[in-house]
């Protein structure tokens, strides 16, 4: 991640920015060796808070959360699926809202589409692979607050662009 200075006339944005933070990263659907991290699948996931001190993802993997509980299977829940919120100059990761399961793959998303100036409420998709039609709505402070969502009856088209994303927030 980057940050531009916009005082610079030049228009090179590599020259006219300096790096600030590395998006950390799991695997695609967690994996049980993987740490929790923003979902690599969906780039536009990653979201700077409007008051630029963090920024916010949806992602899996394992972490020490405590969240409630969407089980696929029988067992102990190990994946993590939530959205969370980075501070951008302490690295410091916050749980907003998620479930932790025995779901992984593809069957399991998080996908933030906007967030507050200050990185407590984000609007999101969450499908984790029992709560299906999946769950879209506001995520925050550990709970959820459904919303209307804006194509009913139409599954979200990931690989051609998500109709989350061509609605206004």
């Amino acid at each position: 991640m980057r940050v531009l200075d916009i005082s610079r006339p030049d228009g090179n944005l590599l020259s006219s920015s300096r790096p600030t933070t590395l998006v950390p990263t799991g695997e695609p659907g967690g994996g049980r060796s993987t740490p929790f991290g923003c979902d690599p699948s969906w780039r536009v996931n990653v979201l700077i808070t409007g008051d630029g001190t963090s920024f916010v993802c949806g992602g899996y993997g394992t972490s020490g959360a405590r969240l409630p509980e969407s089980l696929c299977k029988p067992g102990a829940a190990w994946n993590t699926v939530a959205f969370a919120d980075f501070s951008l100059t302490t690295g410091e990761r916050t749980f907003l809202s998620g479930y932790r399961t025995t779901c992984q793959g593809l069957a399991v998303v998080a996908y933030a589409v906007w967030v507050n100036a200050t990185g407590s409420e984000v609007i999101g998709w969450m499908h984790v692979a029992n709560s299906i039609p999946g769950r879209f709505g506001v995520f925050s402070h550990g709970s959820f607050r459904p919303l209307p969502i804006p194509v009913p009856g139409t599954w979200y088209q990931w690989d051609d662009g998500s109709l989350l994303d061509q609605v206004a927030w």
